[in-house]
C-alpha cells in the first residue's frame, strides 16, 4: 500500500477484511446493495480520493448487476455529492475498454477487428457493459435533467474512461492527482 496515504478498502463482507489489512489497508465493511448513500458520505470523509471498483462479479444474474455495477455507483457519486464541496474527493471510475452506447455507432477509429472484439465482449457480458454505460452516462447527464446530483469532479472524467488510451491514462492519472 501507499506509504504517503493511508488506504481505507469498503468491503462487503467482514470475511475479506483480514486479506485487505494484510496488504496494509484498513477494511470498512459497507454494501453498496444493503447500506445506505449517508453511510458511505461518512466512510468519505477526510478522504482525498474515491477510486469506484466494485461490481457483482458475474454473481446474481443481470439484475444483481445492476443493483451493484449501475445503482451501486450512482449510490457512492450522491454520497460523494452530499459533503461539503471543499471536501468533496476526486472520484475515479474504473470501467472497460469500449463500453459505449451500443444503439450508436462504434467511434470512427475503430478496425473492424475493434468492432469485432467489442461485440464479443457485449455478447458474453452484456449486463456488465449495459450497467457499466448507464454509469457512465449518469456523470454526464447534466444535473437538471437526473434525479441525482453527481459530483462535477466526477463527471469532469466521465465520457474519457473508455476512450483513454494506454499512453495517455499517465496524463489522466496526473490530472487526478491535481
Amino acid at each position: 500500500m501507499s506509504q504517503r496515504y493511508a488506504v481505507d478498502s469498503i468491503i462487503r463482507s467482514a470475511e475479506k477484511r483480514e486479506v485487505v489489512e494484510q496488504a496494509g489497508a484498513r477494511a470498512v465493511v459497507l454494501s453498496v446493495e444493503d447500506d445506505d448513500a449517508a453511510s458511505f458520505s461518512n466512510a468519505f470523509k477526510g478522504a482525498r480520493a474515491v477510486v469506484w471498483s466494485a461490481g457483482a462479479g458475474g454473481k446474481g444474474g443481470p439484475e444483481r448487476t445492476r443493483a451493484v455495477d449501475h445503482h451501486g455507483a450512482v449510490k457512492v457519486f450522491d454520497a460523494v455529492e452530499q459533503l461539503e464541496v471543499a471536501s468533496r474527493p476526486r472520484v475515479l471510475v474504473v470501467s472497460a475498454l469500449g463500453v459505449r452506447d451500443t444503439s450508436k455507432p462504434p467511434p470512427a477509429h475503430w478496425t473492424d477487428a475493434d468492432k469485432e472484439r467489442m461485440d464479443k465482449s457485449y455478447k458474453a457480458l452484456g449486463a456488465y457493459c449495459a450497467s457499466l454505460c448507464a454509469t457512465e452516462l449518469t456523470l454526464q447527464t447534466p444535473p437538471s435533467s437526473r434525479p441525482t446530483k453527481i459530483s462535477s469532479r466526477a463527471r469532469a472524467f466521465a465520457g474519457r474512461s473508455c476512450a483513454v488510451r494506454p499512453d495517455h491514462r499517465a496524463g489522466l492519472m496526473e490530472q487526478l492527482a491535481d
